[in-house]
């Protein structure tokens, strides 16, 4: 209950699962400015303005066009498991 009303989950969607034995030893939740740090100052991805959403059958038609380039962000490991086609690894 606490975890609902705490300001900061509350806009989260909350999810509950229920088991018969302790899945986790102890929660801990540690609120961090950045998950992944960029290092420069007074930079908020949340104020960006100029993106947009894009569905599903979009960005299959953007992954078809060959002047669409693909910058894959993810860390080295995930970028081995699995990348799309031609996408860029910047080695973040």
């Amino acid at each position: 209950d606490k975890l609902v009303e705490w300001s900061l989950v509350n806009p989260l969607e909350i999810k509950f699962s229920w088991s018969s034995k302790l899945p986790f030893y102890r929660m801990r939740i540690t609120i961090k400015d950045e998950i992944v740090t960029l290092g420069v100052p007074n930079i908020s991805p949340s104020n960006i303005t100029h993106t947009k959403k894009v569905s599903a059958s979009d960005w299959n038609k953007l992954l078809s066009d060959e002047n669409t380039i693909v910058i894959d962000t993810r860390n080295d490991y995930e970028v081995k498991i699995g990348t799309f086609q031609n996408a860029v690894n910047p080695n973040t």
